[in-house]
């Protein structure tokens, strides 16, 4: 009885409590493998928009971040936020967002801008999902190490290997041995400095045939300066190379933090006062730099509603997947309706 009472309680109190869900994408787009589940395409994005417009949903993060900040976050806020600055944020999310007059911020890997080849993650998966030509055992070098995965029993372009590498996903059972070495090799990589990065890929590129995808550039300088002429958007940092901070040296981790803050500040001509971390990844110095570089908040990944008492550097975020009309909403109601934390 005294349970049903409390659940009961929490259930009230946590209806009756201002509470703001900001959302997490990275991607509005048609491609042909998503391992991470970050891409939703431009027919499931509009669905969520025209959600969100019915329901009268979408503010500004940098007024989500005002409002926490005078303790007036109200009833059922939410903002959108865009990380890595991928073109397709430009080509497809702009337009519609634009469409259903819905605001947004887009944090900007910097180095990234304006570079015609992919991100490594996308890269690799290239390699290891669309390449014929990996060896029966594959070896890397990585800092000393060899390591090896055995490929030999798989052919990448038979219909069965090319449908279960198109459909999985990284929280699925692995169906295959080139699921696992980009599981493996993915892990291997995100804690590596961008030039160790490098080395590897090097590696793995002499596998392959296969081109750049230019659906998975990043945006350019004259884009990003087209979002931020628009009163709807803001820009922010998400440092230069994509690094995961904590596995960096102090002085490496402040430059990354820095130098994109002051390039994204010499592009657009203003103060730059927002932040995402990489991967969600951050520790004590992290939020130290940014608080001296006048950063005001920053958002990570981790999957809670935001509250009164929130520390604006660890904003959290649910990240939104493909899903069609009736399962976002679905998601909304979870979001708005389920208690995340003790209040």
């Amino acid at each position: 009885m005294k349970s049903l009472i409390s659940k009961k309680i929490i259930g009230l109190k946590n209806k009756i409590t201002p509470k703001g869900v900001i959302l997490l994408y990275h991607r509005v787009a048609e491609v042909e493998y998503d391992p991470w589940s970050l891409v939703v395409s431009p027919k499931n994005f509009e669905a969520q928009l025209i959600i969100l417009q019915k329901k009268n949903l979408g503010i500004s993060l940098k007024k989500m971040a005002e409002r926490l900040g005078q303790n007036k976050l109200g009833f059922n806020s939410l903002a959108l936020t865009f990380d890595d600055g991928y073109g397709d944020n430009y080509s497809y999310a702009k337009p519609l967002l634009e469409k259903y007059a819905i605001p947004a911020t887009f944090f900007i890997a910097t180095a990234q801008v304006g570079q015609r080849k992919e991100f490594w993650w996308d890269e690799l998966e290239n390699i290891l999902f669309a390449s014929p030509l990996l060896p029966d055992r594959l070896q890397v070098r990585v800092l000393g190490t060899d390591y090896f995965w055995d490929l030999a029993s798989e052919d990448p372009v038979s219909t069965m290997c090319q449908e279960n590498l198109k459909i999985w996903h990284y929280d699925a059972a692995s169906r295959n041995n080139r699921q696992k070495a980009f599981l493996d090799l993915w892990t291997i990589i995100k804690p590596l400095a961008p030039n160790q990065q490098e080395v590897i890929m090097a590696q793995l590129r002499k596998y392959s045939r296969e081109q750049p995808r230019e659906y998975n550039f990043p945006m350019t300088s004259k884009q990003l300066l087209e979002i931020e002429d628009k009163t709807l958007f803001c820009l922010g940092a998400h440092t230069c190379n994509h690094p995961s901070l904590p596995a960096l040296s102090a002085e490496n981790q402040g430059a990354e933090i820095s130098d994109s803050i002051r390039t994204l500040e010499d592009l657009l001509s203003r103060k730059i006062t927002t932040f995402s971390y990489p991967y969600g990844d951050y520790n004590q110095h992290s939020l130290e730099t940014l608080k001296n570089a006048g950063v005001s908040y920053a958002c990570t990944t981790e999957e809670k509603c935001v509250f009164k008492r929130q520390n604006p550097y660890e904003l959290p975020r649910f990240q939104v997947k493909n899903w069609d009309a009736e399962d976002f909403e679905g998601h909304l109601r979870v979001w708005f309706n389920t208690l995340f934390q003790t209040i």
